[in-house]
């Protein structure tokens, strides 16, 4: 895969229902970046490993935030909630699951 990749996206069960890495992000170029869509930590394994490689890696919680903000201010026409959500959000995202 090396030099292949731009974006590697883990929107699988990996890492909630089952653990260990989705994809060994050595086998990544390192310039490519990862994104883990895993509501269960602020940081899983995934993003750790790629972050300690030096790519560019995120978690779910900015979708997440993005995704919540959009639906309220949608469905409610009041302002973009999306620091309110983001505290909010922080503390459950930090006592999630601790699996790798």
């Amino acid at each position: 895969m090396d030099g292949l990749l731009d974006l590697f996206v883990n929107a699988t069960s990996v890492g909630i229902l089952s653990p260990g890495p989705v994809v060994d992000v050595d086998l990544l170029a390192p310039s490519a970046a990862v994104f883990d869509v895993v509501y269960i930590s602020a940081e899983t394994g995934l993003v750790r490993r790629a972050r300690a490689r030096g790519m560019r890696a995120s978690n779910v919680d900015g979708m997440l935030v993005a995704q919540a903000a959009a639906a309220w201010c949608r469905w409610t026409g009041l302002p973009d909630p999306s620091d309110t959500i983001r505290r909010a959000v922080a503390p459950l995202l930090a006592e999630g699951d601790t699996r790798p």
